[in-house]
C-alpha cells in the first residue's frame, strides 16, 4: 500500500470523540496550518445501560472524561480525578473536584492523603488497574460502577496508507487500549512514521512497530501536544535545511 507523500506534516488524532475534535482544535491553534491535522479515532465510547447512582456519603473517583459525562451531576460532591482537564469538566459538572495531576499512581498517592472514603469508581469496562485493590490496605472501600465500554473502530485505508508509508506523519496515542487497537492495524510491518504516546503504557504495544516513539514528558494532552509540536519543529528545519 503506497500513498503520495504529503509537503507539510500529518498529526493523526486517535482518541475517541468528543475530544479528538477538542485536542484538533488544540493542535490547529498551536501548530498553524502548516501541519495537517486528520482525526481518525480508533475507539468509540458506547455507554452501558445501566442507572448510575451514588449513595449519600460516596465520594467519586474519574479517570477519564468520558466516565464524567455518563456520571449525575454532581451537586457538590467531592470528585478525585486523574488529571486537570477531567477535573476541570467533574467542576462544570457539579463537583468539588480535585486533580491528581498524573496518572492512575498520582491519583492513589492523592486518594490516601486525601479521601476518608467511601469511594465509587466510574470507569470504562477496559482497566489497567484496580483501585480497589490498590486502596485496600489503606482502609479505603472503593465499589466499581462500570459506564462503559471502548468499541474498536476500523481506520480509513488512506490513514494506514500515512502510518504505513510516510515519513512526516505523526500518529498519536492517548492510552493503552487505543494502542493495542492500533498495533493490529500495523501488525506485520514496520510504520515509517512516528508515534507519540501520553505514556509508557499507551506506548508499550507499539514498541518496535514505528520508526521512531516519543513519549509525552507528561501524562496529559497538553504534554502530548509538546511533544508533537518538537517533532513538527524539527521535520520544518529538515525542509528548510
Amino acid at each position: 500500500m503506497q500513498t503520495m507523500p504529503s509537503a507539510r506534516p500529518t498529526v493523526i488524532i486517535t482518541r475517541p470523540e468528543p475530544d479528538a475534535a477538542q485536542f484538533a482544535e488544540q493542535a490547529r491553534m498551536t501548530l498553524g496550518a502548516a501541519v495537517e491535522i486528520v482525526c481518525a479515532p480508533l475507539v468509540e465510547i458506547e455507554p452501558l445501560s445501566q442507572a448510575i447512582e451514588f449513595t449519600h456519603d460516596e465520594q467519586v473517583i474519574f479517570t477519564s472524561r468520558n466516565a464524567v459525562r455518563l456520571a449525575p451531576d454532581g451537586v457538590g460532591r467531592t470528585a478525585f480525578c486523574v488529571g486537570q482537564r477531567t477535573a476541570e469538566l467533574a467542576l462544570d459538572a457539579g463537583y468539588r473536584a480535585v486533580s491528581a495531576d498524573g496518572d492512575a499512581l498520582d491519583l492513589i498517592i492523592l486518594l490516601k492523603a486525601q479521601s476518608s472514603g467511601p469511594l465509587v469508581h466510574v470507569r470504562g469496562e477496559q482497566t489497567t488497574l484496580s483501585f480497589s485493590n490498590a486502596l485496600a490496605a489503606s482502609g479505603l472501600v472503593v465499589r466499581d460502577i462500570v459506564a462503559y465500554r471502548q468499541v474498536a473502530k476500523e481506520l480509513p485505508a488512506d490513514v494506514v496508507s500515512k502510518i504505513l508509508c510516510e515519513q512526516r506523519t505523526i500518529v498519536t496515542a492517548f492510552s493503552a487500549n487505543a494502542a493495542e487497537v492500533l498495533s493490529k492495524h500495523v501488525a506485520g510491518n514496520k510504520a515509517m512514521s512516528t508515534l507519540v504516546a501520553i505514556s509508557s503504557s499507551a506506548a508499550a504495544p507499539l514498541a518496535g512497530s514505528f520508526a521512531k516513539t516519543v513519549v509525552a514528558s507528561t501524562t496529559d494532552a497538553a504534554g502530548l501536544l509538546v511533544a508533537v509540536q518538537v517533532i513538527c519543529d524539527d521535520l520544518s528545519k529538515q525542509i528548510s535545511g
